[in-house]
């Protein structure tokens, strides 16, 4: 299979047309590489052979390493032979001899480099090989077209196909209107444009003319070198997308881990927050302690203390007195509800139920009774039946039989002794 190298498929076009030949001849002038874009390489691998013209030192001797069976002319193409100022950049196919080209070239940022290099004319490298059949020769000067042209005046020497580049260079506007003519008056029929090259045949091949109309197609049988353009790009193109795949896939990792931080950090917070909760109530809690841990240890160094020895006579004197000042009143008023008025009023029933008991006693108890003020008989009655009746000086102690009925026995005989006495109490 058939392998393009060429830039725009030249080489696939002139295979197509060429390829009934066997042990092919060509002469490329404006050569370049013996690798990269060259219109020769695919032929070159088909059994064909050729002369290289270059004026460019670096590209000379790599196509002098890379074809040692080849026949390489380090020379630019004029009008005539002689030396010209020659324009270089670096590792690019813009190297040319018209000073207008190179200007613009610098103008674009490009660097470039001004040498002095040996010149000749077409005619005089075609007529080196005048022997030989020249089945194609290719043209590529970025711009100096028609000073080839012009050095190649009407000979015998005819290549069956001339190739010429016809676009100003880095451009798509054509440049063949000024240098096509002189082409023509050589014997030459143009045939195919391919967007960027001419293709012209000899009038003394007319039959090569059927091959050229179409592009380079699936049925030309070729595939791209590794080096070609095309494969370049898709290649850029495949590795770009892998890289964008790779990345879109690391930024959703990134993005999922960011979701993770961000809940593990809102958990953490959480944390925090729950753990500073529990060391405030904690630090309160130890506050608390040391704050009762340091009262109990200043009482416990108060009632150790000098004065609280001391004051302790003091205190108990005091503690003594409040008591006997309670207990005293309480004793002289018979308070209700306190120790002594209880403890009358047992001694009281007490002494009661014993005169009761004794017929002559109760008697005088009746008698006694019976002369006393209403207001101690009130106070007595209060005293032994637990109060609750009304103390007026007319105040009589006369319960119905129902509520007689209800009183307890002991206080039945009670109330029997009390109201015998006021039956018998004289009237004042």
């Amino acid at each position: 299979m058939f392998v393009s190298y060429a830039q725009n498929f030249e080489d696939v076009i002139l295979w197509r047309a060429l390829r009934h030949v066997e042990g092919g001849f060509y002469i490329d002038v404006g050569a370049q590489d013996p690798l990269t874009d060259s219109v020769s390489r695919g032929l070159y691998e088909q059994g064909w052979r050729g002369v290289h013209v270059e004026a460019n030192a670096h590209y000379a001797e790599k196509l002098r390493q890379d074809r040692p069976d080849e026949e390489v002319i380090e020379v630019a193409v004029d009008r005539e032979p002689g030396e010209i100022v020659f324009f270089e950049f670096a590792d690019m196919g813009l190297s040319t001899g018209d000073p207008e080209i190179a200007r613009r070239h610098e103008g674009e940022g490009r660097e470039c480099r001004e040498v002095k290099v040996k010149s000749t004319s077409l005619a005089a490298i075609l007529d080196r090989y005048a022997d030989r059949t020249i089945h194609w020769l290719k043209i590529d000067v970025e711009g100096m077209e028609e000073a080839v042209l012009d050095g190649w005046p009407p000979s015998g020497v005819r290549p069956w196909i001339v190739v010429i580049e016809s676009t100003l260079p880095l451009t798509q506007e054509p440049s063949h209107d000024e240098w096509e003519p002189k082409l023509l008056a050589l014997g030459y029929e143009f045939v195919y444009f391919d967007g960027l090259n001419r293709f012209y045949v000899s009038e003394d091949h007319p039959d090569l003319k059927d091959a050229f109309g179409v592009g380079p197609n699936i049925f030309d049988g070729f595939k791209l070198a590794g080096s070609s353009d095309f494969v370049l790009q898709d290649t850029e193109a495949a590795v770009e997308r892998d890289v964008r795949i790779a990345l879109e896939e690391q930024f959703a990792e990134v993005q999922t881990a960011r979701t993770d931080l961000e809940n593990d950090l809102a958990s953490e917070r959480e944390r925090s927050a729950a753990l500073e909760q529990q060391v405030v109530a904690q630090e309160e809690m130890a506050l608390e302690r040391e704050q009762r841990i340091a009262l109990e240890q200043r009482i416990n160094a108060l009632m150790v203390s000098r004065s609280w020895r001391i004051t302790a006579p003091a205190r108990k004197a005091v503690e003594t007195a409040r008591w006997f000042k309670g207990g005293v009143h309480a004793w002289l008023t018979l308070k209700p509800g306190s120790r002594p008025r209880r403890t009358a009023r047992r001694l009281a029933t007490g002494l009661a139920r014993r005169i009761l008991a004794r017929p002559r006693l109760s008697r005088q108890a009746r008698r006694i009774i019976g002369v006393l003020p209403l207001s101690v008989e009130a106070r007595l009655r209060s005293l032994v039946m637990g109060g609750g009746a009304t103390t007026s000086a007319r105040s009589k102690v006369v319960f119905s039989g129902t509520e007689a009925s209800e009183l307890s026995s002991r206080a039945r005989e009670i109330h029997a002794l009390i109201l015998t006495g006021q039956n018998n109490r004289k009237p004042n």
